[in-house]
């Protein structure tokens, strides 16, 4: 919860906002003694050798795997930004992400240098897991794109500080850790897992349609209203669907159904921010330089990026209101993803059984 209030406070201070990065490396060295002193210690018996385990590993798959992200959100977060969608660069990265997941692909599929896949593709035949995979990504998406969206709402909307814009997200996220925390013994009385789903895909769809009209007149208590009621509804399915998926194969294939819910939650996170990102800073960017014909769109990027160029200060009071209410108004457009991700996610949650899971 306190993630935000720790990085907006770094970002506004001396420090600079690369010690949100580095403290977690102090919170690393004083946890790492703790848990290898307090945590104990369970052996599993396995007639498997420390080196046959070590090989089971799937290296090459994961550093496939995490390349063809890293392309994917490069591929979204400079087009159009940095670089024209037809330039040579970009050309480049189509082709360099298109090779790494056909690689990723044919290694997947012929299990070359590993013996458990990390992504085990069989399990992409059964429809259920497939809804929960779509389901998985939703979710994390839907968390992933207000987190991005609400800060840069607050300051440039309103000129908050990156402390004071993170305290604004703070309902988001109570209402996310609640709703999550509440739904875990409510759901093992009530184990049909259908209406769950259904029930907040259509919060998300409410709440996400209200934040995607948003403007720069919108208020913080009305914003704040509308993402509790986002919260509430993703909350209680951010980690359903490892539930569901675990209960419904037998224990030996729980491993799998972790790896394969697990490869959907990265890649809804990478994917869902790529997106946002491209969408804000494109059409940003675009409608901006109409306001103010002559100003670059590489300076427009900077500024937007949060470079203190000095663009809102070197402009007419009218033309300052003017790009204020195109930049919220385009943070509001930001939230049709999340619209799309609900409305997707209905479909599929009024396709699942109407069936009582064996807790």
């Amino acid at each position: 919860m306190l993630g935000p209030i720790v990085g907006g406070a770094f970002a506004d201070s001396a420090a600079t906002w690369r010690w949100a990065f580095y403290i977690n490396i102090c919170i690393a060295a004083c946890s790492t003694p703790i848990c290898l002193w307090l945590v104990p210690s369970i052996a599993h018996s396995t007639s498997s050798t420390v080196l046959h385990r070590i090989k089971r590993i799937d290296y090459l798959g994961a550093v496939l795997f995490l390349g063809g992200v890293v392309s994917t959100v490069m591929v979204l977060g400079f087009g159009g930004a940095e670089y024209d969608w037809k330039s040579e660069q970009m050309i480049g990265l189509y082709t360099s992400t298109v090779l790494v997941w056909s690689a990723f692909s044919i290694q997947q599929a012929f299990c070359f240098l590993t013996v458990d896949r990390i992504f085990p593709a069989h399990l992409a035949h059964n429809w259920t897991m497939i809804n929960l995979f779509s389901w998985t990504a939703i979710a994390i998406a839907n968390i992933v794109v207000t987190i991005y969206s609400l800060p840069l709402f607050f300051q440039f909307t309103y000129g908050d500080t990156s402390l004071r814009s993170a305290v604004y997200t703070l309902p988001f996220v109570i209402s996310v850790v609640a709703s999550a925390g509440a739904g875990g013994p409510i759901f093992s009385k009530y184990p049909i897992y259908m209406p769950w789903f259904a029930g907040a895909s259509a919060l998300m769809l409410i709440s996400n349609g209200l934040l995607s009209k948003i403007d720069y007149n919108t208020s913080r208590g009305a914003i704040c209203g509308y993402t509790v009621l986002q919260g509430i509804g993703v909350g209680p399915v951010i980690q359903l669907g490892y539930t569901v998926g675990q209960t419904k194969v037998s224990r030996k294939v729980v491993p799998q159904v972790t790896a394969f819910l697990t490869c959907a939650q990265m890649a809804g996170l990478a994917l869902s921010l790529g997106i946002a990102t491209s969408v804000f800073l494109n059409s940003t960017t675009d409608d901006i330089a109409a306001i103010l014909p002559g100003t670059t769109r590489e300076f427009i990027h900077a500024s937007i990026n949060g470079v203190r160029t000095g663009l809102l200060h070197n402009i007419s009071p009218e033309a300052r209101i003017h790009v204020l209410q195109t930049i919220a108004r385009n943070i509001g457009k930001v939230f049709y993803l999340n619209i799309a991700g609900a409305a997707l996610g209905l479909l599929s949650a009024l396709m699942m059984k109407r069936e009582r899971l064996e807790l």
